[in-house]
């Protein structure tokens, strides 16, 4: 970054004072030594001249200027003053860099680093953390969980029905359930974490301060992005469970009629009932839907990337974490309540399989994760949580060996319907430890940060 403020070869001193927030006055100070030669807001002692109160001292041979650069949002010019006040307003210090400055002498300024451009001028930049810690509680945990779930079911649910066998259907049809249980729980902790009560959600949406009401819409915000994009994927989510009752209710009342009955067979085969959304308009309909759904099970990680506090913002892969986390916990999920719907255990094995493959993809972007916090000098925050992270990965490890375990039973020959019976009572501890580790993965990340 301070290579930018360097001025080129031949560029006049003019030009580099235009760029800068604040113009320097280059007009050199002259007077009596200063006593002490000590400037607080710096750290080490410097040579220099005193001209009293009106001309700020000749340590650096010229007038300077502090100036922070925020990772994230405008630069603006701080005079030592004004830089103190901050710094005890917001008692996080950034990163310490050090640097050694042209004349061959070493400085540490608390945080900052020196940059010397050329006729002397002096810049501190402080490109680091400078906000307060959220001070986030359990309500956005539970928040960050559901939306992760509720995206990823809706999203493997269009999976199984879209690319899946026609035995997937039910299984399918069990995954929109679970997504729009999920779902109804989220606007009630995001609301509740805000201090407001559950049904003034809608306030989110509307702005309703006198003068100017309207759309509470601003595309700059990933929060309202998130919640307008919460809204909308909520009306695919309700009509997709809709039309899975709809089915079933057709389903029960179209089975093959008892034994008893003196006009039918037992054994009649039944044709599957039509979908009320059907052919291309239904296929486009849950993709569209499932578009939404990664959305919402990804945005959550991507709210956190761009903001100020450290770790969150020293790594871009918590988008992409939270992302397989929730399509792991939701595969997860599904399995889970195919045990109470006999018709859907015909896919415990694919929902198996795909909560491995994602279970991979999440194994990866854990360890990039901590390769990039490490290389940002941030990890230290995140060792007091380790249980939780050692959690996230025995959820990440069942998943996988779940998954070995079906791709095995796939392969035997006839007659190994033991073994699949006894892969089948493993699914509830599969299950229940691989939501647990989503439940650890967020609460690692969002209380490690504060």
């Amino acid at each position: 970054m301070h290579a930018l403020l360097r001025p080129a070869p031949g560029r006049p001193a003019a030009r580099l004072r235009q760029s800068l927030p604040h113009a320097i006055d280059p007009v050199r100070a002259a007077g009596r030594a200063a006593a002490g030669g000590r400037r607080p807001a710096c750290g080490a002692a410097l040579p220099g001249r005193d001209a009293g109160a009106a001309v700020r001292p000749r340590r650096h041979g010229v007038r300077g200027t502090e100036r922070l650069l925020p990772a994230h949002g405008q630069a603006r010019g701080l005079w030592a003053a004004e830089r103190r006040q901050r710094e005890a307003a917001y008692p996080q210090r950034p990163g310490r860099i050090y640097r050694r400055a042209r004349d061959g002498s070493a400085r540490r300024d608390r945080g900052h680093r020196r940059v010397q451009a050329e006729r002397g001028i002096v810049i501190y930049l402080a490109a680091e953390h400078f906000v307060r810690a959220p001070q986030w509680t359990w309500y956005i945990l539970g928040y960050f969980f559901f939306a992760g779930l509720t995206g990823g079911s809706y999203a493997v649910a269009t999976l199984l029905r879209l690319v899946g066998d026609p035995r997937d259907e039910p299984a399918a049809r069990v995954g929109f359930y679970a997504s729009f249980a999920t779902l109804l729980v989220c606007p009630v902790l995001l609301t509740t974490d805000l201090g407001a009560s559950w049904w003034k959600f809608w306030h989110m949406l509307v702005d309703v301060t006198p003068g100017d009401q309207g759309l509470n819409f601003k595309y700059w915000s990933p929060m309202s992005v998130g919640v307008w994009a919460l809204l909308i994927f909520g009306f695919f989510v309700a009509v997709s469970a809709l039309e899975a009752f709809v089915l079933d209710r057709r389903s029960r009342s179209s089975a093959p009629k008892a034994p008893t009955d003196p006009s039918g067979s037992r054994f009649r085969t039944v044709d599957p009932p039509a979908r009320p959304i059907g052919g291309i308009a239904g296929q486009a309909f849950n993709v569209i839907g499932g578009v939404f759904a990664l959305f919402v099970a990804s945005y959550t990680g991507v709210l956190l990337s761009v903001s100020n506090q450290p770790i969150w913002s020293d790594t871009w892969m918590l988008g992409g974490l939270f992302l397989a986390s929730g399509l792991s916990g939701s595969a997860a999920l599904i399995a889970l309540l195919t045990r109470y719907r006999p018709d859907a255990a015909f896919s415990l094995g694919r929902l198996h399989e795909a909560d491995g493959y994602f279970s991979i993809l999440e194994l990866v972007l854990l360890v990039a994760f901590f390769i990039t916090i490490i290389a940002a000098g941030t990890a230290g925050p995140t060792l007091p949580f380790l249980p939780l992270w050692l959690l996230a990965l025995v959820g990440v490890g069942a998943s996988l060996v779940a998954a070995r375990g079906h791709m095995r039973i796939r392969g035997l020959p006839a007659g190994g319907s033991a073994v699949v019976a006894r892969a089948g009572t493993d699914t509830l501890i599969v299950s229940i430890l691989g939501l647990l580790g989503v439940l650890a993965l967020r609460a690692a990340v969002i209380f490690s940060a504060q």
